[in-house]
């Protein structure tokens, strides 16, 4: 390597001062009145005084619901009996497992060595690469969903999915799409999910 060289500057020779400059002296500063703490806090209660109260009546009448036809036909049902759901925003790397008495919704990756185990559904909008345990309770209706299915393990309530064993890994699956893993009888089967 080559350096090249950079002309500096000679740095400027500092001046003394002449004994005129110290020999005069500052002229005082000037220091402002300050009011009592007394009057500073009286006037600052009268600007609140001076700012007119909200009425609780006119809050009320803000808040009723609106009956516009549009919001008529809208109606949210809640079920009693509707599990907890946790919704991560993540990708699961080896090592990290997630337990949750409920359903798991991921969005992100799951990689191998990394684990969900739930008592409800699993839905992994990403790849499924590592292990998944829907139903971990025993109930048989619940269901795994997935767009990218290359689990190490996957299992509902205590059935396990034998899946494609001598497939390469690298080799593209033949089921393609958005996936779903779920009980029939005894057996787990995979389905595409119809495109809309």
């Amino acid at each position: 390597m080559r350096q090249e060289k950079e002309e500096v500057a000679p740095a400027p020779q500092a001046s003394t001062p002449t004994p005129e400059v110290i020999e005069q002296p500052a002229a005082p500063a000037e220091v402002a009145p300050q009011a009592p703490a007394s009057q500073i806090e009286e006037s600052v209660e009268d600007s609140f005084d001076a700012i007119p109260a909200a009425q609780e009546e006119s809050v009320e009448t803000s808040i009723e619901p609106s009956t516009s036809p549009s919001q008529e036909g809208v109606h949210v049902p809640r079920f009693d009996d509707e599990e907890p759901t946790l919704y991560l925003r993540k990708t699961l790397r080896s090592g990290q497992k997630v337990v949750f008495a409920g359903n798991v919704v991921l969005l992100g990756d799951l990689n191998p060595g990394a684990a969900i185990e739930a008592d409800g559904d699993i839905i992994v909008m990403g790849q499924l690469r590592g292990t998944v345990h829907a139903g971990a309770e025993g109930d048989l209706t619940s269901t795994i969903i997935t767009s990218s299915l290359r689990p190490t393990q996957l299992r509902i309530a205590d059935r396990f999915w034998q899946g494609e064993r001598n497939q390469s890994f690298f080799k593209k699956s033949p089921l393609s799409g958005t996936l779903k893993a779920r009980l029939d009888g005894d057996s787990v089967v995979v389905e595409a999910l119809p495109a809309r």
